[in-house]
C-alpha cells in the first residue's frame, strides 16, 4: 500500500477569522494526482502544508499512513519531497552542497537525464545567493523531481520559469504522473499546469 492521508473537517483560522468558510473533507492515496487552485488567498499553499503535515490545522485533524501504517506528521514529512516559494535552502549553501545533500538525505539520482538539462553544471560552485529567481526554481524544482519519492508536493512549481522552462518541467511532471506511482499534489495559479492532472480541487467556493 502506498502513501494515503486523510483530512477530516480541517480549516485554519487566522487573525480575521477562519480561511475557509466550510471545512475541507479530502481523502488522497497513491497513485493519485491532484491540483489545487483558485484565487489568491484562497488558502492554496495553507492547506498544502496542513496536507504535508507541516502546518497543524486549528480545526479539524490529518491521519498520514504509508504502507497500512500510521505515521506521525515529521515521519510524513520524511518521505515526501516538497518545492515551494516559501521553502528556501539557506543562501550561503553553494549548489554542490545542495546536490549533495539531496543525494546524501533523499536518494537522489545524478544519473537523472533532468539534472543535465536544468544547465547548472558550470554553476555547481556559486553561493545560491548568487543564483537568479529562475534559476534557484529551476534547481529546486529539478532536484525535486529527479529524487525518487513516493509523495511529491508542488506549491506553484513553475513560478519564475519562463514558457521554454516550464514546458521542459510540465512535461516532467507529466511523465511522473503517468508513471501511476506517486501521491502528487500540487497548487497553483496557472490553468496549463493544473490541466496537466487528472484531478483538482478548486478553492475559490471555500474561501471566506
Amino acid at each position: 500500500m502506498g502513501p494515503a492521508l486523510h483530512a477530516i473537517k480541517v480549516n485554519h483560522r487566522y487573525e480575521q477569522g477562519p480561511l475557509w468558510k466550510a471545512p475541507l473533507t479530502l481523502s488522497l492515496k497513491a497513485p493519485q494526482a491532484i491540483a489545487i487552485t483558485g484565487p489568491n488567498g484562497s488558502g492554496k499553499s495553507t492547506l498544502l502544508s496542513i496536507l504535508g503535515g507541516l502546518l497543524r490545522p486549528t480545526e479539524g485533524e490529518v491521519h498520514f499512513s504509508l504502507a497500512g501504517k500510521t505515521l506521525s506528521p515529521a515521519l510524513w514529512r520524511y518521505h515526501l519531497m516538497w518545492v515551494s516559494p516559501h521553502l528556501t535552502p539557506p543562501p550561503d549553501l553553494t549548489v554542490q552542497d545542495l546536490v549533495q545533500t539531496y543525494v546524501r538525505f533523499k536518494g537522489l539520482d545524478l544519473s537523472h537525464p533532468l539534472l543535465e538539462a536544468i544547465q547548472l553544471k558550470s554553476r555547481m560552485s556559486a553561493p545560491l545567493s548568487h543564483l537568479s529567481s529562475g534559476q534557484r526554481q529551476r534547481l529546486l524544482l529539478g532536484l525535486t523531481l529527479s529524487t525518487p519519492s513516493p509523495i511529491l508536493i508542488l506549491d506553484e512549481p513553475t513560478a519564475f520559469l519562463d514558457d521554454r522552462w516550464k514546458s521542459i518541467f510540465h512535461e516532467e511532471i507529466s511523465k511522473i504522473i503517468r508513471q501511476g506511482k506517486s501521491l502528487i499534489i500540487c497548487a497553483t495559479n496557472d490553468p496549463s499546469e493544473a490541466a496537466l492532472f487528472p484531478e483538482s480541487l478548486y478553492l475559490g467556493t471555500y474561501a471566506a
